[in-house]
C-alpha cells in the first residue's frame, strides 16, 4: 500500500512529499541493521516496516513515535532508537519524535537535546518533533517549558 501511494503521488502530483509517524515499540533494536529493525516489534507484529520504506525511497520522511519517559527503565530503549533512526534514514529526512509528555521537564530536555548529537557511528536526524503539544512535559506547562529552551 505504500508502494502504490508513493508511486501515485509521483505521478500525479511529484513534488507533494509523502511521510509517516511510526511506532517504536519494545524490544528496540539491537543494532542498527536491517536484522536489528526485523527483531522489533513495528517489522513482526504490526507490519510497519518503515525501514524499508526509507530505504527504497518510498517514504520522504519519517517521525518515529520515540516515546520513552527517560526516568524509567526505558532510557537504553530510547538511546537504541534514537540511534537506529539516525543511522538508518538512507536519503530521506529522520525526524525524531520523543515523547516529552511522558517526562519531566529536565527529562523532556535532555531527550530533546539528545536528538542534536550523533549516533556512535556519526550520523545525525534531520530533527525533532515532541509530543504532545497540549503537555509538553508531565504535568507541565508551555509557560514552565518554553524558557528552559532558551538556556540550551
Amino acid at each position: 500500500m505504500v508502494r502504490q501511494v508513493y508511486a501515485r503521488i509521483q505521478k500525479s502530483k511529484p513534488g507533494v512529499k509523502q511521510s509517516g509517524a511510526f511506532v517504536t515499540w519494545n524490544p528496540s533494536p539491537t543494532n542498527s541493521t536491517r536484522a536489528g529493525f526485523q527483531g522489533t516489534r513495528p517489522y513482526y507484529d504490526v507490519y510497519s516496516d518503515w525501514d524499508s520504506w526509507m530505504q527504497e525511497g518510498i517514504v520522504d520522511m519519517a517521525v518515529p513515535m520515540t516515546y520513552y519517559d527517560w526516568g524509567g527503565t526505558y532510557q537504553a530503549d530510547y538511546t537504541r532508537w534514537m540511534n537506529f533512526e539516525k543511522d538508518r534514514h538512507g536519503n530521506r529526512q529522520m525526524i525524531i519524535g520523543p515523547g516529552i509528555y511522558l517526562n519531566s521537564l529536565t527529562n523532556a530536555i535532555r531527550e530533546f537535546l539528545m536528538t542534536r548529537d550523533p549516533s556512535p557511528a556519526g550520523n545525525h536526524a534531520h530533527g525533532f518533533s515532541g509530543y504532545s503539544y497540549r503537555v509538553p512535559y508531565l504535568n507541565g506547562t508551555w509557560s514552565g517549558f518554553s524558557p528552559s529552551l532558551w538556556r540550551r
